[in-house]
């Protein structure tokens, strides 16, 4: 359910929250209209690219009523509520500009700046939800994180994502609905996959996992469980090699790695991590075939270890 609120409520709860609540608001809310906006089909052929929307939450209070100063002004000179911070692809050139401007200085037709304009409206809907939950007594649904983190499964979320929960954790905001679902649906996810995998391989079996370089079960895992044109004995017996292969690559390249430099490491994984990954993922390998490559990279990081390459 989308809640609107008046300026005058927004500021009214504003004022309730520390600085770090608001920050924690204001920067994921940034971060996802940035992202839709970017991913918008009008910037093809533009020369610009867009780096960042900005708000200024108190524009409209008194000097002597903010906690602090403007601190959003255009290229012109003139401060800002909305700012909208755009690159050119051609001249490295940044300019930091309000709606009058953006035209103006960019060159980029009117009907797409009032678009990209438009997206305050999406920068209020985003912060509203959460600013109304917060009103209405809601916070950061903990019991809910601390049963995922348990179990790991919040080891299946992407670096930038697991970011933005601990925000709000630590902040201690209420989530967003997609956010508070997804939360939800995995940890219902987690629990169905427990007990396919404890039928498939007896009630002994541990679930636990930890994956830091090469994803086999992350991946891998689901797609196995609900293949049908495996058996159960082939479906168990590819589990079995994905848990146990799965442990020894990780920890293998953990070890190895332990003896190579940062720059090293980092090299390693975009020449060798990186790609497999993305194959694993995109399902271009066969199972078989994963399982083994994983196999082979691990030895091939272990070369570079002992100094073999």
């Amino acid at each position: 359910m989308i809640s609107v609120l008046s300026s005058k409520d927004r500021e009214e709860i504003f004022n309730t929250m520390t600085d770090f609540q608001i920050d924690v608001i204001m920067n994921h809310v940034m971060y996802r209209v940035k992202s839709e906006l970017l991913t918008a089909s009008f910037w093809k052929g533009i020369h610009w690219e867009l780096l960042g929307v900005n708000y200024d939450r108190l524009y409209r209070k008194k000097l002597n009523q903010r906690k602090y100063k403007p601190s959003l002004y255009c290229e012109c000179g003139r401060s800002l509520k909305y700012q909208y911070v755009v690159k050119s692809k051609e001249t490295g050139e940044i300019l930091e500009l309000g709606k009058e401007c953006f035209t103006q200085r960019t060159g980029i037709p009117e009907r797409i700046a009032e678009e990209i304009y438009n997206s305050r409206n999406k920068i209020n809907i985003f912060q509203d939800e959460i600013l109304s939950a917060y009103k209405f007594r809601k916070r950061f649904p903990i019991e809910l994180y601390n049963e995922i983190h348990l179990n790991k499964v919040d080891d299946k979320w992407s670096p930038y994502y697991n970011k933005k929960i601990l925000d709000f954790k630590k902040a201690n905001l209420p989530l967003f609905h997609r956010d508070q679902d997804k939360l939800e649906n995995d940890l219902i996810e987690y629990k169905v996959r427990k007990r396919q995998l404890k039928r498939l391989l007896g009630v002994n079996f541990e679930v636990e996992y930890t994956e830091n370089y090469v994803y086999l079960i992350k991946y891998m895992e689901n797609r196995i469980l609900n293949d049908r044109k495996l058996n159960q004995g082939e479906r168990k017996k590819l589990i079995q090699d994905l848990y146990k292969i799965s442990k020894a690559v990780n920890e293998s390249i953990s070890t190895d790695f332990a003896k190579l430099t940062a720059n090293k490491r980092n090299l390693i994984t975009v020449e060798y991590i990186d790609p497999l990954n993305v194959k694993i993922k995109n399902f271009n390998l066969s199972y078989k075939e994963a399982l083994s490559e994983s196999r082979n990279i691990a030895r091939k990081i272990m070369d570079y270890a002992n100094g073999k390459k």
